[in-house]
């Protein structure tokens, strides 16, 4: 036997036994997939809850508050938050603070990746 055959793989048809372990894999993903789905659903609706909430006029906790009436959904909850304790300027200065959280974060990392790169290690 040469190098070349032992190289080359047979191709043989595929026994039933490969073909049935393949087909519960398939099945386990589509349960995976609903599992996950519904999971990210059920942690994201508190905010979609949240957010509409703070668009509507007149309070509604009921179930129904769920799928809000288009009439009672507005912009004027926000206005008043911002006359009442200046939203803007505390977005702008959340802002700032973390841009100079995120450029020392970059820069201290860049340098640490530079010195872990000049490094010499022990072994291959």
């Amino acid at each position: 036997m040469t190098k070349a055959d032992r190289a080359r793989p047979e191709v043989t048809a595929r026994s039933d036994s490969v073909t049935a372990a393949v087909e519960p894999r398939a099945s386990r993903s589509w349960w995976r997939l609903i599992v996950l789905l519904f999971g990210a659903l059920v942690f994201l609706f508190p905010f979609y809850y949240m957010i509409i909430g703070s668009l509507q006029k007149t309070q509604n906790t009921s179930v129904s508050g769920v799928l809000p009436n288009p009439g009672n959904m507005t912009l004027h909850n926000y206005g008043q938050i911002n006359a009442a304790i200046g939203l803007g300027k505390a977005i702008i200065n959340s802002g700032i603070f973390t841009g100079g959280v995120l450029l020392a974060t970059v820069v201290f990392g860049i340098l640490a990746g530079y010195a872990l790169a000049r490094l010499s290690f022990r072994g291959p």
